[in-house]
C-alpha cells in the first residue's frame, strides 16, 4: 500500500484511511434532507456496547475473548455496504410501525414486517428512525440499545434493527435507503493470503477499522462505517449471548471482541464457551482445554 511505518501517525488505521477511503464515502449524502440523513448516520454509528447496571462477580476479572483477526476482517470486508451517495426517503416520520418481541412473545404482525425489511435488505442499505420500547431481561444488562454510544441514539441500520427484533419491542418511523454494493475498490488488495499470520491479521484489522471510523477521525461519519460497525456489533453480540446464556457477566463487546468477567475457577469453562462462540480465549486459559 506504500505506507512507511516510520511516517505513520500514532494510530496506524488513520494512515490507512487516507489511502483506501474512496470518493463516494467522502461525499456528503444526497437526498431530500441531507442534514437529517447525516444525523441518522452519525446516530447509527456505535463502536462498542457497554453493560448497564450490572456489577461484576466478586473475585472475577475482565477477560478479552476475540475473533481471529484475519478471518474476521475478511468476513467484514466481504459484506455488502451502502454503495452510492444518492439516497431516497422511506415513508415519513409520523408513520410508525411497532414489531418485535414483548414478554418473550412475538408481537402480532411482526413476521410480515420483518419479512418486508429483509426484502429491502437484499438490495438496499437502510437507515431508520427507531425507538426501543422494551428489552428482554436476558439482553437488558449487556445489549440495551445505545448503551456505550457517544451519541443519543434514535437511528439504526437495518442489520441492527433486524437483530434487535429478536429480543426487543421496536418502533420504526421512516428513514432513507440506497443501493447495496460490495467494496470493490478493495479488489486490488490481496485479502486472501497469510490469513493466519499475526502481523497480517493486525494489518487487516486496521484496514476495516480505518473504513469504519469517521473521516479524518472527526464527526464526519460515513454510511459505510455505520454499516460496518453494525455488522461488527451484531457478530460480537451473538458471541456475547453464548457467554450470557452460561451465566457469565458481559462487560462490553465490539471491534471483534467480547469482554467477560471470569473468576479463576471459571477459566476452563470460559475457554470452552469461547470456542462454542467461535472466539479465541486468552492464551493463558487454553492450557488443559485443547
Amino acid at each position: 500500500m506504500g505506507i512507511s511505518l516510520d511516517k505513520a501517525g500514532y494510530r496506524y488505521y488513520t494512515t490507512i484511511a487516507g489511502i483506501v477511503t474512496p470518493t463516494f464515502m467522502r461525499k456528503r449524502p444526497e437526498c431530500s434532507n441531507s442534514i437529517d440523513l447525516a444525523n441518522g448516520i452519525m446516530q447509527s454509528t456505535q463502536a462498542n456496547q457497554a453493560m448497564a447496571g450490572v456489577k461484576a462477580q466478586k473475585g472475577s476479572l475482565i477477560r478479552d475473548f476475540s475473533f481471529s483477526r484475519g478471518a474476521y476482517a475478511r468476513w467484514l470486508l466481504s459484506m455488502p455496504y451502502p454503495g452510492d451517495s444518492r439516497w431516497e426517503e422511506i415513508s415519513k416520520k409520523n408513520e410508525e410501525t411497532i414489531f418485535g418481541v414483548e414478554d418473550g412473545v412475538p408481537i402480532k404482525g411482526s413476521a410480515a414486517v420483518i419479512e418486508k425489511l429483509k426484502e429491502w435488505g437484499q438490495n438496499y442499505a437502510v437507515f431508520l428512525r427507531v425507538a426501543v420500547l422494551s428489552t428482554d431481561p436476558l439482553f437488558k444488562s449487556f445489549a440495551s440499545f445505545g448503551v456505550g454510544s457517544n451519541h443519543i441514539r434514535r437511528w439504526a441500520t437495518l442489520p441492527e434493527i433486524l437483530n434487535m427484533a429478536r429480543y426487543c419491542k421496536i418502533a420504526i418511523s421512516g428513514g432513507y435507503r440506497t443501493k447495496l454494493k460490495k467494496l470493490d475498490f478493495l479488489n486490488e488488495l490481496d485479502l486472501e493470503s497469510n490469513e493466519y499470520s499475526y502481523s497480517r491479521g493486525i494489518f487487516l484489522e486496521n484496514l476495516w477499522v480505518a473504513l469504519a471510523n469517521p473521516i479524518n477521525s472527526n464527526d464526519a461519519h460515513t454510511a459505510v462505517g455505520a454499516y460496518m460497525r453494525a455488522y461488527d456489533r451484531v457478530a460480537c453480540q451473538r458471541a456475547a449471548e453464548v457467554f450470557a446464556e452460561h451465566q457469565f457477566r458481559i462487560g462490553s463487546f465490539g471491534s471483534g471482541r467480547v469482554m467477560v468477567y471470569v473468576s479463576k475457577p471459571e477459566e476452563s469453562m470460559a475457554a470452552e464457551i469461547s470456542f462454542l462462540a467461535g472466539m479465541n480465549p486468552p492464551t493463558d486459559m487454553i492450557r488443559g482445554v485443547v
